[in-house]
């Protein structure tokens, strides 16, 4: 099994190459969702009855956190904000 570190290693080399890919010749922009469209507050519930071996990092207990949700487009491009694009 690969280790953390590698594993963010590949992930990073992955998001690089795709970035060259995507914007040859072009300025480069981020790697995925290049507009975000806003934040909201939000509660992340870990709940304590989920199964024995999923309790593993932050679902060992049962425990509350603040988080940000984030809603952005899909698209790895600039696209107008007058294209629709809705996924359900």
């Amino acid at each position: 099994m690969k280790s953390e570190k590698d594993l963010i290693e590949e992930m990073k080399h992955l998001m690089l190459d795709f970035n060259q890919r995507q914007y040859k010749g072009k300025p480069k922009e981020r790697a995925t969702h290049v507009k975000a469209i806003g934040l909201v507050n939000a509660k992340f519930i870990v709940n304590e009855n989920i199964p024995k071996n999923l309790k593993i990092g932050l679902f060992e207990k049962a425990k509350v956190y603040d988080a940000l949700i984030r809603f952005a487009p899909s698209a790895s491009y600039y696209e107008s904000d007058s294209k629709k694009i809705i996924l359900v």
